[in-house]
Protein backbone atom coordinates (compact mmCIF):
# COMPACT_ATOMS: atom_id res chain seq x y z
CA UNK A 1 0.00 0.00 0.00
CA UNK A 2 1.46 3.12 -0.82
CA UNK A 3 0.13 6.70 0.02
CA UNK A 4 1.47 9.98 -1.94
CA UNK A 5 1.69 13.51 -1.08
CA UNK A 6 3.17 14.51 -3.68
CA UNK A 7 2.89 16.04 -7.77
CA UNK A 8 1.11 14.00 -10.39
CA UNK A 9 4.19 13.67 -11.55
CA UNK A 10 5.99 12.43 -8.88
CA UNK A 11 2.87 9.31 -8.45
CA UNK A 12 3.15 8.49 -12.22
CA UNK A 13 6.73 7.71 -11.78
CA UNK A 14 6.41 6.13 -8.65
CA UNK A 15 3.31 3.69 -9.24
CA UNK A 16 4.65 3.25 -12.82
CA UNK A 17 8.03 1.87 -11.05
CA UNK A 18 6.22 -0.02 -8.37
CA UNK A 19 4.24 -1.68 -11.03
CA UNK A 20 7.24 -2.98 -12.90
CA UNK A 21 8.75 -4.82 -9.58
CA UNK A 22 7.99 -8.60 -9.41
CA UNK A 23 9.15 -11.46 -7.47
CA UNK A 24 11.92 -13.89 -9.39
CA UNK A 25 10.90 -17.55 -8.29
CA UNK A 26 13.31 -19.20 -10.65
CA UNK A 27 15.88 -21.00 -9.14
CA UNK A 28 19.14 -19.03 -7.78
CA UNK A 29 22.80 -20.87 -9.70
CA UNK A 30 25.72 -21.75 -7.54
CA UNK A 31 28.89 -22.54 -9.83
CA UNK A 32 32.48 -24.25 -8.42
CA UNK A 33 35.25 -23.44 -10.69
CA UNK A 34 38.66 -24.63 -9.88
CA UNK A 35 42.17 -23.46 -9.62
CA UNK A 36 40.16 -19.76 -10.16
CA UNK A 37 41.66 -16.48 -9.96
CA UNK A 38 39.88 -13.67 -7.77
CA UNK A 39 41.14 -9.91 -9.31
CA UNK A 40 40.06 -7.48 -6.64
CA UNK A 41 38.35 -4.01 -7.34
CA UNK A 42 40.75 -1.57 -9.16
CA UNK A 43 39.05 2.10 -10.27
CA UNK A 44 40.50 3.77 -13.02
CA UNK A 45 42.68 6.12 -11.07
CA UNK A 46 45.03 3.50 -9.97
CA UNK A 47 44.17 0.47 -12.44
CA UNK A 48 47.09 -2.38 -13.48
CA UNK A 49 45.09 -1.79 -16.59
CA UNK A 50 44.62 1.16 -18.12
CA UNK A 51 41.59 0.10 -20.77
CA UNK A 52 39.95 -1.40 -17.30
CA UNK A 53 37.77 0.94 -15.47
CA UNK A 54 36.59 -1.30 -12.80
CA UNK A 55 38.22 -4.57 -12.87
CA UNK A 56 37.44 -7.35 -10.69
CA UNK A 57 35.75 -10.10 -10.79
CA UNK A 58 36.85 -14.38 -10.92
CA UNK A 59 38.51 -15.51 -13.96
CA UNK A 60 38.89 -19.54 -14.73
CA UNK A 61 42.27 -21.24 -15.52
CA UNK A 62 41.75 -20.06 -18.84
CA UNK A 63 41.63 -16.48 -18.46
CA UNK A 64 37.92 -15.52 -19.19
CA UNK A 65 35.95 -13.79 -16.64
CA UNK A 66 33.11 -16.27 -15.19
CA UNK A 67 30.04 -14.43 -15.79
CA UNK A 68 28.30 -15.31 -12.19
CA UNK A 69 31.25 -12.89 -10.74
CA UNK A 70 30.25 -9.84 -12.31
CA UNK A 71 28.64 -7.10 -9.95
CA UNK A 72 25.31 -6.34 -12.37
CA UNK A 73 23.44 -3.54 -11.65
CA UNK A 74 20.71 -4.00 -13.88
CA UNK A 75 20.06 -7.09 -16.44
CA UNK A 76 22.36 -5.15 -19.27
CA UNK A 77 24.68 -2.94 -17.03
CA UNK A 78 27.51 -4.57 -15.76
CA UNK A 79 29.41 -2.28 -12.60
CA UNK A 80 32.36 -4.49 -12.13
CA UNK A 81 33.83 -7.39 -13.95
CA UNK A 82 35.87 -5.43 -17.09
CA UNK A 83 38.00 -6.50 -18.66
CA UNK A 84 36.40 -9.96 -19.94
CA UNK A 85 39.64 -11.91 -20.25
CA UNK A 86 42.89 -11.73 -17.58
CA UNK A 87 46.47 -12.79 -18.17
CA UNK A 88 46.28 -15.65 -15.72
CA UNK A 89 49.47 -17.33 -17.04
CA UNK A 90 51.77 -15.28 -13.94
CA UNK A 91 52.27 -15.87 -10.94
CA UNK A 92 49.98 -15.71 -8.11
CA UNK A 93 49.68 -16.15 -4.73
CA UNK A 94 48.16 -19.32 -4.17
CA UNK A 95 46.10 -19.95 -1.74
CA UNK A 96 45.13 -24.11 -1.11
CA UNK A 97 41.44 -23.31 0.25
CA UNK A 98 37.79 -23.59 -1.25
CA UNK A 99 36.19 -20.13 -1.36
CA UNK A 100 32.66 -18.32 -1.26
CA UNK A 101 33.17 -15.68 -3.40
CA UNK A 102 31.03 -12.98 -1.60
CA UNK A 103 31.18 -10.70 -4.41
CA UNK A 104 32.07 -6.38 -4.42
CA UNK A 105 31.87 -4.99 -1.16
CA UNK A 106 30.87 -1.02 -1.20
CA UNK A 107 31.46 1.02 1.16
CA UNK A 108 28.63 3.38 0.99
CA UNK A 109 25.96 2.29 3.59
CA UNK A 110 22.80 2.28 1.27
CA UNK A 111 24.88 0.31 -1.34
CA UNK A 112 26.27 -1.71 0.80
CA UNK A 113 22.60 -2.98 2.55
CA UNK A 114 21.56 -3.37 -1.26
CA UNK A 115 24.23 -4.42 -3.53
CA UNK A 116 26.58 -5.93 -1.27
CA UNK A 117 24.76 -9.08 0.83
CA UNK A 118 23.24 -10.34 -2.17
CA UNK A 119 25.26 -14.10 -2.51
CA UNK A 120 24.68 -14.33 1.56
CA UNK A 121 21.44 -16.84 0.20
CA UNK A 122 24.17 -20.01 -0.19
CA UNK A 123 24.15 -19.79 3.03
CA UNK A 124 20.71 -20.50 3.67
CA UNK A 125 20.06 -24.24 3.29
CA UNK A 126 23.49 -24.99 3.69
CA UNK A 127 25.12 -24.83 6.76
CA UNK A 128 28.39 -26.83 5.22
CA UNK A 129 29.49 -23.49 3.87
CA UNK A 130 30.08 -22.16 6.86
CA UNK A 131 32.80 -23.43 7.69
CA UNK A 132 34.03 -22.45 4.19
CA UNK A 133 36.54 -19.03 4.08
CA UNK A 134 34.56 -16.22 2.10
CA UNK A 135 36.10 -13.98 -0.08
CA UNK A 136 35.07 -10.66 -1.55
CA UNK A 137 36.44 -7.75 -3.35
CA UNK A 138 36.03 -3.94 -3.17
CA UNK A 139 38.24 -0.62 -2.80
CA UNK A 140 38.47 -0.40 0.59
CA UNK A 141 38.16 -2.68 3.96
CA UNK A 142 33.90 -2.57 4.99
CA UNK A 143 32.87 -1.10 7.96
CA UNK A 144 29.72 -2.88 8.19
CA UNK A 145 31.21 -6.74 8.37
CA UNK A 146 29.45 -7.01 11.82
CA UNK A 147 26.00 -7.25 10.06
CA UNK A 148 27.56 -10.25 8.17
CA UNK A 149 28.55 -11.59 11.49
CA UNK A 150 25.35 -11.21 12.77
CA UNK A 151 24.05 -13.04 10.00
CA UNK A 152 26.18 -16.40 11.20
CA UNK A 153 29.53 -16.26 9.37
CA UNK A 154 33.24 -15.74 11.51
CA UNK A 155 34.97 -12.46 10.87
CA UNK A 156 37.96 -14.14 10.70
CA UNK A 157 36.75 -16.19 7.75
CA UNK A 158 35.75 -13.11 5.95
CA UNK A 159 39.00 -11.44 3.86
CA UNK A 160 39.15 -8.85 0.99
CA UNK A 161 41.76 -10.02 -2.21
CA UNK A 162 44.06 -7.09 -2.49
CA UNK A 163 46.18 -8.51 -4.70
CA UNK A 164 45.00 -11.42 -7.74
CA UNK A 165 45.14 -14.86 -5.97
CA UNK A 166 44.98 -18.21 -7.05
CA UNK A 167 42.23 -20.51 -5.34
CA UNK A 168 42.02 -24.07 -4.94
CA UNK A 169 38.22 -23.55 -5.98
CA UNK A 170 36.05 -20.74 -5.74
CA UNK A 171 32.08 -21.02 -5.67
CA UNK A 172 29.90 -18.41 -6.93
CA UNK A 173 26.47 -17.79 -6.05
CA UNK A 174 23.96 -15.53 -8.28
CA UNK A 175 22.81 -12.51 -6.94
CA UNK A 176 19.49 -12.48 -5.44
CA UNK A 177 18.77 -9.01 -6.40
CA UNK A 178 20.11 -5.87 -8.78
CA UNK A 179 20.99 -2.65 -8.27
CA UNK A 180 18.01 -0.80 -9.86
CA UNK A 181 16.56 -3.88 -11.60
CA UNK A 182 12.84 -4.53 -11.41
CA UNK A 183 12.95 -8.20 -9.45
CA UNK A 184 14.21 -9.65 -6.41
CA UNK A 185 14.34 -13.40 -5.24
CA UNK A 186 12.51 -14.71 -1.91
CA UNK A 187 16.41 -15.50 -0.67
CA UNK A 188 17.12 -11.63 -0.76
CA UNK A 189 14.65 -11.15 2.01
CA UNK A 190 15.44 -14.33 3.58
CA UNK A 191 19.14 -13.11 4.51
CA UNK A 192 17.47 -9.89 5.87
CA UNK A 193 15.04 -11.87 8.14
CA UNK A 194 17.85 -13.92 9.55
CA UNK A 195 19.71 -11.15 10.69
CA UNK A 196 16.93 -9.60 12.31
CA UNK A 197 16.36 -12.83 14.05
CA UNK A 198 19.56 -13.25 14.99
CA UNK A 199 19.24 -9.71 16.88
CA UNK A 200 17.52 -9.03 20.21
CA UNK A 201 15.01 -6.17 19.53
CA UNK A 202 14.24 -2.76 21.62
CA UNK A 203 10.70 -1.57 22.81
CA UNK A 204 10.20 1.64 21.14
CA UNK A 205 7.25 1.68 18.80
CA UNK A 206 7.70 4.76 16.70
CA UNK A 207 11.05 5.84 15.61
CA UNK A 208 12.61 8.57 13.34
CA UNK A 209 15.83 8.54 12.02
CA UNK A 210 17.29 11.38 11.53
CA UNK A 211 20.00 13.16 9.62
CA UNK A 212 20.97 15.88 11.46
CA UNK A 213 24.19 15.15 13.28
CA UNK A 214 25.44 14.24 9.66
CA UNK A 215 28.71 16.41 8.71
CA UNK A 216 27.04 19.37 6.89
CA UNK A 217 28.01 19.13 3.19
CA UNK A 218 26.78 18.37 0.15
CA UNK A 219 24.01 15.96 2.16
CA UNK A 220 22.90 18.49 4.43
CA UNK A 221 19.43 18.70 4.58
CA UNK A 222 18.25 22.47 5.18
CA UNK A 223 14.93 22.32 7.35
CA UNK A 224 15.29 18.65 8.58
CA UNK A 225 15.86 20.56 12.54
CA UNK A 226 11.81 21.46 12.09
CA UNK A 227 10.64 18.24 11.14
CA UNK A 228 12.68 16.17 13.79
CA UNK A 229 11.64 18.12 16.45
CA UNK A 230 7.23 18.01 14.99
CA UNK A 231 8.05 13.98 15.28
CA UNK A 232 10.02 14.28 18.45
CA UNK A 233 6.84 16.18 19.68
CA UNK A 234 4.65 13.37 18.42
CA UNK A 235 6.07 10.46 20.61
CA UNK A 236 8.80 9.55 17.74
CA UNK A 237 11.95 8.37 19.84
CA UNK A 238 15.19 10.35 17.51
CA UNK A 239 17.43 7.96 16.46
CA UNK A 240 20.93 9.07 14.75
CA UNK A 241 22.08 6.06 12.91
CA UNK A 242 25.38 7.36 12.35
CA UNK A 243 25.78 7.35 16.24
CA UNK A 244 25.49 4.02 17.30
CA UNK A 245 26.57 0.42 16.00
CA UNK A 246 24.88 -1.28 13.32
CA UNK A 247 23.89 -3.82 15.50
CA UNK A 248 22.08 -1.14 18.04
CA UNK A 249 20.03 0.22 14.92
CA UNK A 250 19.11 -3.22 13.74
CA UNK A 251 17.81 -3.51 17.30
CA UNK A 252 16.17 -0.40 17.55
CA UNK A 253 14.21 -0.71 13.88
CA UNK A 254 13.25 -4.69 14.79
CA UNK A 255 10.32 -4.34 16.65
CA UNK A 256 9.17 -0.80 16.34
CA UNK A 257 5.79 -0.37 14.01
CA UNK A 258 6.11 3.44 12.70
CA UNK A 259 9.22 4.27 11.39
CA UNK A 260 10.33 7.34 9.47
CA UNK A 261 12.90 9.61 8.15
CA UNK A 262 14.18 11.61 5.25
CA UNK A 263 14.63 10.06 2.16
CA UNK A 264 18.40 8.33 1.95
CA UNK A 265 20.23 5.32 3.36
CA UNK A 266 19.22 5.14 6.42
CA UNK A 267 15.30 4.23 5.76
CA UNK A 268 16.92 1.13 4.06
CA UNK A 269 17.08 -0.32 7.53
CA UNK A 270 13.70 -1.01 6.79
CA UNK A 271 15.28 -4.32 5.48
CA UNK A 272 15.29 -5.29 9.40
CA UNK A 273 11.88 -4.10 10.41
CA UNK A 274 8.88 -6.19 10.94
CA UNK A 275 6.48 -6.65 7.63
CA UNK A 276 3.64 -4.63 7.44
CA UNK A 277 5.58 -1.83 9.48
CA UNK A 278 4.53 1.76 8.57
CA UNK A 279 6.72 3.54 6.90
CA UNK A 280 6.84 7.33 6.09
CA UNK A 281 9.57 8.86 3.69
CA UNK A 282 10.44 12.70 3.52
CA UNK A 283 11.29 13.04 0.03
CA UNK A 284 14.34 15.97 -0.17
CA UNK A 285 14.24 16.12 -3.51
CA UNK A 286 10.93 16.86 -6.44
CA UNK A 287 10.19 13.97 -8.64
CA UNK A 288 12.64 11.06 -6.45
CA UNK A 289 11.21 8.43 -6.31
CA UNK A 290 13.66 6.28 -4.59
CA UNK A 291 13.80 3.29 -6.64
CA UNK A 292 15.18 0.35 -4.56
CA UNK A 293 12.99 1.67 -1.34
CA UNK A 294 10.10 1.01 -3.73
CA UNK A 295 10.65 -2.18 -4.55
CA UNK A 296 11.85 -2.86 -0.25
CA UNK A 297 8.16 -1.94 0.11
CA UNK A 298 6.96 -4.30 -1.80
CA UNK A 299 8.73 -7.37 -0.59
CA UNK A 300 8.22 -7.00 2.49
CA UNK A 301 4.65 -5.38 2.32
CA UNK A 302 5.49 -2.09 3.88
CA UNK A 303 2.76 0.29 4.49
CA UNK A 304 4.37 3.27 2.56
CA UNK A 305 3.65 6.96 2.59
CA UNK A 306 5.55 9.06 0.42
CA UNK A 307 5.62 12.91 1.13
CA UNK A 308 7.37 15.20 -1.67
CA UNK A 309 8.22 17.72 1.12
CA UNK A 310 11.75 19.51 -0.69
CA UNK A 311 12.19 23.34 -1.79
CA UNK A 312 13.46 22.09 -4.85
CA UNK A 313 13.00 26.04 -6.23
CA UNK A 314 16.08 27.19 -4.21
CA UNK A 315 18.25 24.36 -5.32
CA UNK A 316 19.61 26.50 -8.42
CA UNK A 317 20.91 28.94 -6.63
CA UNK A 318 25.04 28.62 -7.00
CA UNK A 319 26.81 29.77 -3.72
CA UNK A 320 25.95 26.52 -1.48
CA UNK A 321 23.53 24.14 -3.29
CA UNK A 322 21.60 21.85 -0.33
CA UNK A 323 18.44 20.09 0.13
CA UNK A 324 16.04 22.04 1.89
CA UNK A 325 12.71 21.03 3.12
CA UNK A 326 9.96 22.39 5.57
CA UNK A 327 6.81 21.57 7.63
CA UNK A 328 5.18 24.32 5.63
CA UNK A 329 5.68 22.48 2.18
CA UNK A 330 2.02 22.44 1.31
CA UNK A 331 2.26 18.00 0.94
CA UNK A 332 3.66 18.22 4.48
CA UNK A 333 0.97 20.43 5.88
CA UNK A 334 -1.17 18.24 4.23
CA UNK A 335 -0.02 15.00 5.69
CA UNK A 336 0.18 16.65 9.02
CA UNK A 337 -2.97 17.35 8.98
CA UNK A 338 -4.40 14.17 7.81
CA UNK A 339 -2.59 12.64 10.47
CA UNK A 340 -3.21 15.12 13.59
CA UNK A 341 -0.34 15.74 14.44
CA UNK A 342 1.02 18.83 16.51
CA UNK A 343 3.31 21.61 14.98
CA UNK A 344 4.82 23.88 17.95
CA UNK A 345 4.78 26.97 15.61
CA UNK A 346 7.51 28.67 17.77
CA UNK A 347 10.08 26.27 16.95
CA UNK A 348 8.95 25.28 13.90
CA UNK A 349 9.99 28.87 12.02
CA UNK A 350 10.19 29.11 8.48
CA UNK A 351 13.51 28.14 6.79
CA UNK A 352 15.39 31.28 5.74
CA UNK A 353 17.34 32.43 3.04
CA UNK A 354 20.04 32.37 5.10
CA UNK A 355 19.49 28.86 6.35
CA UNK A 356 19.85 27.59 2.72
CA UNK A 357 22.71 29.05 1.38
CA UNK A 358 24.69 29.13 4.71
CA UNK A 359 26.03 31.15 7.08
CA UNK A 360 29.33 32.25 5.61
CA UNK A 361 27.69 32.49 2.19
CA UNK A 362 25.26 34.81 3.33
CA UNK A 363 27.64 37.09 5.09
CA UNK A 364 29.76 36.73 1.32
CA UNK A 365 26.42 37.99 -0.70
CA UNK A 366 25.39 40.75 1.54
CA UNK A 367 28.81 42.50 1.30
CA UNK A 368 28.46 42.38 -2.06
CA UNK A 369 24.81 43.56 -1.65
CA UNK A 370 26.61 46.43 0.34
CA UNK A 371 28.86 47.09 -2.20
CA UNK A 372 26.64 47.30 -4.55
CA UNK A 373 24.12 49.51 -3.05
CA UNK A 374 26.55 52.14 -2.17
CA UNK A 375 28.00 52.46 -5.76
CA UNK A 376 24.63 52.64 -6.74
CA UNK A 377 24.34 55.61 -3.91
CA UNK A 378 27.41 57.30 -5.79
CA UNK A 379 25.96 57.01 -9.28
CA UNK A 380 22.85 58.80 -8.07
CA UNK A 381 24.43 61.43 -6.63
CA UNK A 382 26.78 61.74 -9.22
CA UNK A 383 24.11 62.11 -11.85
CA UNK A 384 21.87 64.85 -9.61
CA UNK A 385 24.62 67.13 -9.10
CA UNK A 386 23.20 68.99 -12.09
CA UNK A 387 19.75 69.79 -10.28
CA UNK A 388 20.25 73.69 -8.68
CA UNK A 389 17.11 73.35 -6.56
CA UNK A 390 18.42 71.50 -3.26
CA UNK A 391 14.97 70.32 -1.91
CA UNK A 392 14.05 68.71 -5.50
CA UNK A 393 17.65 67.52 -5.72
CA UNK A 394 17.43 65.91 -1.94
CA UNK A 395 13.91 64.37 -3.00
CA UNK A 396 14.89 62.67 -5.82
CA UNK A 397 18.05 61.22 -4.62
CA UNK A 398 16.24 59.96 -2.01
CA UNK A 399 13.57 57.91 -4.26
CA UNK A 400 16.05 56.80 -6.47
CA UNK A 401 18.57 55.20 -3.69
CA UNK A 402 15.29 53.69 -2.08
CA UNK A 403 12.91 52.51 -5.12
Amino acid sequence: MNILYASDNFKEKFNKYASEITEYTGKLKIETHNNAVVVPFYNSSHSPSPSALNEGGVFDCSGNIIELSKTRVSKQTVHVGAPETYDVNREFKYIDDDVVFLGNFSTHFGHFLIDSLNRLWVYLNNNDFFKKKAVYIGESDVFFIELIEIFGLDKKNITRVKVPSRFRSVIIPEQSNLLYGRFYHKKYKEIFDKIRTNSSGCSYDKIYLSRTKFQKDETYICGENEIEKMFESNGFKIVYPEKVSIRKQIELIKNCKYLAGIQGSSIHLSLFANDNTELTVIHREQNSIFPEQIKINKMKNIKNTSIEASLDFLRPFPFNIKYAISVRNRYMSDWLKDMKYKVDERTNKPVTFEDYIGHEEFKKLNKVFLWGKKLKEKIIMLLTNFIFIKSLRKKLRYRLINR
